[in-house]
């Protein structure tokens, strides 16, 4: 009886708790409703966009149109997508005449990136390649293409890939299999590994040893790094871990993954592969397969000329327009290449105890995208005029990461003034009210930073995934892998964030972590009864594991409770096992 009454209270005592906590969602994981919707829904989003569709629509009738609303804000699209300055920035273009001047992110200005050629690029590259309405033409709009059916035959095949590093039987007849295997275009396979290899291929496509075996890697399936032999070494490794040693396997190999881990999870045009508004499960704007802020456009491109080679570009497709909220009445003008992208800053160092949270936009129930750690400094792009909800919301860059977003000025504390143009004369900075106020960085109190002691229970790779415990941080995981890197950007270990440690990929599960943005507090307990509850099932993997508290098979509330005892810091450190 007395055990009853304990279970009972417990029970009581978790669903006042919930009752009280669902009026504070908005504080972390933000929901995104997408949902597709009329062309006249279209036009008052995006004005004009009817006009460029009719031209499309009259010069082939056979075209088919769909708009998707993502639910996302337009600005804050663009402001995820600015991320990894110094570090490794989300977009990259190839410097030319073509692109330079306002093409160039006014931070990190000609720096190069990736293979030592390509910059980061600004604001108004990112409104200008995102914004549907600057791509619906007959150049442009094959990145809107879906990519879901298999339509090519082995002679379709083997005159797109005449006179190209794919020009072997052997490479036709892979490409006829994977999308006929995967149900994917196979003209799109060929316009991929055209845009990652170049008309005449690249050292990975012509195969590298590893362990005296070769091997070909035709996607750049984990190729990336800050270097060309970075680059050629990790993808190599990549490959020879999939045992792509022929081009029949690489190929295949490659179609596999960009249908399960792309086309397959909604990412089914170029667009979205670029620019991912669309694949929630594995996270808004972080899984992408390409840096180059032109990728969407050059493969759309690429597709688009392999129909026109086989006479079929007037033939029946489907284009998936993406439209976001309060996009601008016209579309952003092309960068201009002959004025210099400048800024003026202020710097600041955060005070937050525990480190200080970053926004999606000016608002403290917006979308947290990441954290900046104690006494780092920052560089202050714009000071806000006023306040809301009782704070000045300012945007920064952290200098060490490159996270971009807006954070609560009450936590930053002015050192000094910069500029990209020699000079500077930004206005006073003007400080908010003193007084003590709840921290808007974190709804709980964040867990002392001291270091996590790296074992078997706060550490475990099993097949593609990293396994670490609520305490484990990425200065922890260094002491055993001083390689590891988080790939998107930011410093962060969260639940399905994605960690680089010798050249291979792993998927990150953070116990406690259930929402995915690196923090362990009280809104993983709402996703927990949510689940619990079966309002909100959670799917994906990662994060059902990092929901199973107590490690067992079930998620039941006892899960509720230990994450509960961690939040209050009665218990030190939630464990993988």
């Amino acid at each position: 009886m007395k055990f009853s009454k304990i279970i009972s209270i417990t029970l009581i005592i978790i669903m006042l708790l919930y009752i009280v906590l669902s009026s504070f969602e908005g504080l972390g994981n933000i929901s995104y409703a997408g949902q597709n919707i009329s062309i006249e829904e279209a036009e008052r989003m995006a004005p004009g966009i009817t006009s460029l569709v009719n031209n499309l629509r009259n010069a082939h009738p056979n075209y088919n149109f769909q708009f998707y609303n993502t639910g996302i804000d337009w600005n804050e699209a663009i402001l995820r997508e600015y991320q990894g300055h110094g570090a490794s920035p989300k977009n990259l273009f190839n410097t030319s005449n073509s692109y330079s001047g306002m093409w160039y992110c006014p931070v990190c200005g000609t720096k190069n990136y990736d293979n030592g050629s390509l910059c980061c690029a600004s604001m108004d590259a990112l409104r200008y390649m995102m914004d549907p309405r600057n791509s619906i033409t007959e150049n442009s709009v094959f990145q809107f293409k879906s990519l879901e059916a298999p339509d090519v035959t082995y002679e379709d095949v083997v005159r797109v890939i005449a006179g190209t590093f794919l020009d072997h039987e052997e490479c036709a007849r892979a490409v006829v299999e994977a999308s006929q295997k995967y149900n994917i275009n196979g003209y799109y396979l060929v316009a991929k590994m055209l845009t990652e290899h170049g008309k005449n291929g690249s050292t990975l496509s012509n195969g590298v040893q590893v362990n005296g075996v070769t091997y070909y890697n035709f996607f750049n399936i984990g190729a990336y790094g800050n270097g060309v032999q970075a680059i050629i070494t990790n993808g190599a490794n990549y490959a020879a871990s999939k045992g792509w040693n022929s081009k029949a396997a690489s190929i295949i190999g490659g179609a596999e993954f960009a249908k399960s881990s792309y086309v397959g999870k909604g990412q089914n045009t170029c667009y979205y592969q670029k620019f991912n508004v669309v694949n929630t499960e594995s996270g808004l704007f972080s899984h992408q397969y390409a840096q180059n802020i032109l990728a969407a456009e050059n493969e759309g491109s690429k597709l688009r000329a392999n129909y026109i080679i086989n006479g079929q570009v007037t033939g029946n497709h489907t284009f998936i327009i993406p439209l976001y909220s309060n996009m601008p009445q016209t579309a952003q003008a092309r960068p201009s290449t002959a004025t210099q992208n400048r800024i003026s800053y202020e710097t600041a160092v955060v005070t937050a105890n525990g480190g200080l949270k970053v926004r999606s936009r000016q608002d403290i129930n917006s979308a947290h995208i990441g954290s900046i750690p104690q006494n780092t400094g920052v560089k202050v792009l714009i000071r806000a005029a006023s306040q809301n909800n009782g704070y000045y919301w300012d945007l920064v860059i952290a200098d060490s990461s490159g996270l971009c977003g807006y954070v609560a000025r009450n936590y930053i504390r002015k050192t000094g003034e910069g500029s990209n143009a020699g000079s500077s004369s930004p206005t006073e900075y003007v400080p908010s009210n003193p007084t003590p106020t709840p921290n808007p960085s974190n709804p709980t109190n964040p867990k002392p930073s001291t270091p996590t002691e790296v074992n078997e229970t706060t550490l475990r790779i099993v097949n593609e995934s990293l396994q670490v415990s609520a305490n484990m941080t990425l200065a922890d995981l260094k002491v055993k892998y001083p390689n590891a890197v988080v790939k998107d950007g930011n410093d962060k270990l969260g639940t399905c964030s994605k960690v680089t440690i010798d050249g291979k990929d792993y998927d990150v599960m953070k116990k406690g972590d259930v929402n995915g943005d690196g923090d362990v507090n009280i809104l993983d307990t709402v996703a927990i009864l949510n689940h619990i509850k079966e309002t909100n099932k959670i799917t994906n993997v990662a994060k059902l594991e990092a929901a199973k508290i107590k490690c067992e098979g079930s998620i039941t509330v006892t899960d509720v409770v230990a994450l509960l005892n961690y939040i209050k810091e009665t218990t030190a450190d939630l464990k993988i096992k």
